[in-house]
């Protein structure tokens, strides 16, 4: 199952909407409402996450996870 943040959710605003529910039983759903400023806290706590879905304008990157040595997830079997 694929693991999805919501990213800077103040207030869990974004969560919250219906739209998610479209995703039960395909994806995890973690929301985190604080904001982190520092890049390797960022990176560490969205290693986990297949899919980042940024809601604010707060979270500065300049790419934590995209160009930190954190590994992606192992590839899925073939399926035939």
């Amino acid at each position: 199952m694929k693991r999805l943040a919501i990213i800077d959710d103040w207030g869990g605003m974004v969560s919250a909407q219906t739209v998610w529910k479209r995703l039960e039983g395909r994806a995890r759903i973690d929301a985190f409402q604080d904001t982190l400023a520092d890049e390797d806290a960022l990176a560490q706590r969205l290693a986990p996450y297949e899919i980042v879905v940024p809601t604010r304008e707060r979270t500065f990157s300049a790419g934590a996870g995209r160009d930190r040595s954190i590994s992606p997830p192992p590839p899925r079997a073939a399926s035939s």
